[in-house]
């Protein structure tokens, strides 16, 4: 979802978004995994200008996930899991969200604007806020069998 009403999140729905994060499996169980909540709009607009993505800047909530890499055996793992599992969190909460990439080349100015220590990895930011529209459901037409392999590909 890319666009979002101006009705605030409540912090109480953030923290369970963070909760099934926090509790989402990770590498050997060392839930390395920590959050960054950014409501700020200078923050936000500022993210917005160095991703590129409008939804940075209209949502009313970015959670960015952030792990320490010296803590995690596989961090783009864990930072991917968690990622999902907020997202669908989320989204039985009745609010949407965007996986917005973050490439290496904008970490530098990231890591400045909310003071993320260097031993600290980020792959993604997710807006989350109300839809601006009504989301439709996904129907069985959506759903794409031939993508079911059964014993082997």
């Amino acid at each position: 979802m890319r666009q979002y009403s101006e009705e605030p999140v409540l912090d109480e729905s953030v923290n369970d978004i963070i909760k099934a994060a926090h509790f989402a499996p990770s590498a050997m169980g060392k839930h390395a995994i920590e959050f960054v909540v950014i409501k700020d709009e200078a923050a936000k607009e500022g993210l917005s200008r160095i991703i590129g993505q409008d939804p940075v800047a209209s949502a009313p909530v970015l959670l960015l996930l952030v792990v320490n890499a010296d803590i995690s055996p596989m961090p783009e793992h864990d930072l991917a899991v968690g990622s999902s599992f907020a997202m669908v969190q989320a989204a039985a909460m009745g609010l949407g969200t965007a996986w917005i990439h973050i490439e290496k080349d904008q970490k530098k100015e990231i890591r400045k604007i909310l003071d993320i220590p260097e031993n600290y990895d980020f792959i993604n930011i997710i807006p989350i806020g109300y839809p601006k529209d009504e989301l439709l459901d996904h129907s069985d037409n959506d759903f794409d069998r031939g993508k079911i392999h059964s014993e082997k590909f």
